[in-house]
């Protein structure tokens, strides 16, 4: 079964402490999703911070009136740098997301490193040319969009 790597990063006009709370609260995936995809919480009595080791809930539609529960654990937490999401249970047979907060020139850069491997391995490359590939740059050119416009700074 084939696996495949993503890795893209996207500067993020904020403090590296205002984005890692953003980044560190599970509720925040329906803002960063287009409704379209789905990503509503699911979790009853959610925290809006994550801890080592936590799970939450999703629901993400991966088709037209197809929905799927999308379960993700916590963990590898490191304080206003990084943190790891893993699929417990999900659309995919594996995936896993380093989110990482660097700075460079006094930029704050939001890293993205997802490895994951399609469902159904007798057809996975045909499933990730066709579908989840533009699934996924549509994904992100909506989240870049999105923090672009929720962190940018006034101008002095």
């Amino acid at each position: 079964m084939a696996s495949y790597s993503i890795k893209r990063d996207h500067i993020v006009d904020t403090t590296v402490e205002e984005l890692w709370a953003f980044l560190v609260n599970p509720n925040n995936l329906q803002k960063l999703t287009p409704k379209k995809f789905g990503g509503k919480r699911l979790d009853k009595n959610a925290t809006d911070i994550m801890s080592e080791g936590s799970i939450a809930t999703y629901r993400i539609k991966v088709f037209p009136f197809i929905h799927v529960k999308w379960k993700a654990r916590f963990f590898n937490i490191i304080l206003n740098e990084s943190f790891i999401d893993e699929q417990v249970s999900g659309p995919f047979k594996s995936w896993t997301h380093k989110h990482s907060i660097l700075v460079h020139q006094g930029n704050v850069i939001m890293r993205d490193e997802i490895t994951f491997e399609p469902p159904f391995p007798w057809f996975g490359d045909y499933i990730y040319v066709t579908f989840i590939i533009g699934r996924l740059h549509k994904l992100f050119a909506y989240r870049d969009d999105y923090f672009d416009a929720h962190f940018k700074q006034s101008e002095l």
